[in-house]
C-alpha cells in the first residue's frame, strides 16, 4: 500500500501484478478504500497527506472514465464504481474487451494512476508505469518462467516520459560524468519467507537462447511449408482476379469508346 501511495504522491504511475483475478479485485478496492481513508478529517494519516492525494490525482479524466465505462455495453461494474472513483482498477480476463480498453486507455492517459494485473498484461499490451510491483513469485500454484518475470519487470519505465537526469555530481551506471538522462523505472518483487530462494533464482536467472521449433518438430516444418504455399496460391489468385477486371475494364472502354467516336465523326460530317 505505501509503494503505491509514495509512487501516486510523486506524479506517477504503479502497475501491480497478481497472480490470480480475485486478488486484483480485492486489492484494487483495499488501495481505493486507503486513498478515500487519506482524504477523511479524522485519517490516521498527516494533515497534508490529503490535499496532496487529491492534486496528484485528475478528476476530470476519472469522470471520463466513469462515464465511459457506464456507456459499455455492460455497464458500470460495482468494484470499480468504487475504485476508479480514487484512480485504481484492475485488469484482467474476466473483463469485455470495451472495458479492458477504456481502463487501458485511463492508465495510459494518467487518469488511472494504480492498475492491478494478472500477468496477462505483461505481454501484448503497451502500458508502462513508473513502478512495477510482483506481489509474488507464485504464479498458478508455480514459481514465474524466467519470460514472463522480464516481461513484467520491463513495464518499468517509460523512454521520453519516466526520465532521471544525472548532473555531474551524479555517477551514472556507465561511469560518464557528463550531464546525462536515462529512464528511471522500478520493479519490486515481493515474496514470502519461504519463497527468498525462488525469488533469487527468478531475479538472477537469464532468458533460454531463442530457437526455432521448425527446427525440432517436422511435422510442424510440413504445415507451416503448406500454410506459406496457401498464401501464396491465395496471392497469385487475387493477381489473376484483379488483372482480369483491369483487363476487363479496358475492354469495355475500349468498345464504349469506338461508336462514341464513330457518332461524333457522323455529326460533325
Amino acid at each position: 500500500m505505501q509503494l503505491c501511495l509514495e509512487t501516486v504522491l510523486e506524479g506517477f504511475s504503479v502497475l501491480v501484478f497478481c497472480p490470480s483475478k480475485a486478488w486484483c479485485e480485492n486489492l484494487a478496492e483495499a488501495v481505493a478504500k486507503e486513498f478515500y481513508d487519506i482524504g477523511k478529517t479524522d485519517s490516521s494519516y498527516p494533515p497534508e497527506l490529503g490535499p496532496r492525494l487529491r492534486s496528484a490525482l485528475d478528476p476530470a479524466g476519472i469522470r471520463n472514465v466513469l462515464e465511459a465505462l457506464r456507456k459499455s455495453p455492460v455497464r458500470l461494474d460495482k468494484i470499480l464504481s468504487r475504485s476508479v472513483a480514487f484512480g485504481v482498477a484492475y485488469h484482467h480476463a474476466g473483463l469485455t474487451f470495451d472495458e479492458r480498453d477504456i481502463i487501458e486507455g485511463g492508465f495510459r492517459s494518467g487518469s488511472l494512476r494504480v492498475l492491478l494485473a494478472t500477468s496477462t498484461l505483461s505481454s501484448g499490451v503497451n502500458l508502462p508505469a513508473r513502478r512495477v510491483i510482483i506481489r509474488s513469485p507464485v504464479f498458478g500454484g508455480s514459481i514465474l518462467d524466467v519470460l514472463t518475470y522480464k516481461q513484467m519487470v520491463g513495464r518499468a519505465g517509460r523512454k521520453g516520459v519516466d526520465m532521471k537526469v544525472f548532473s555531474a555530481s551524479d555517477k551514472p551506471l556507465d561511469g560518464n560524468d557528463s550531464d546525462k538522462d536515462t529512464v528511471a523505472g522500478e520493479s519490486i518483487l515481493i515474496c514470502r519467507e519461504g519463497e527468498k530462494e525462488k525469488a533469487k533464482t527468478l531475479m538472477t536467472s537469464s532468458l533460454p537462447p531463442i530457437t526455432s521449433c521448425l527446427q525440432k518438430d517436422a511435422s510442424l516444418t510440413s504445415s507451416m511449408k503448406r500454410a506459406v504455399l496457401e498464401v501464396k496460391i491465395a496471392s497469385l489468385a487475387i493477381h489473376i482476379h484483379t488483372h482480369s477486371l483491369s483487363l476487363s475494364l479496358s475492354l469495355s472502354l475500349f468498345f464504349f469508346f469506338i461508336p462514341c467516336g464513330l457518332f461524333s465523326r457522323e455529326f460533325m460530317g
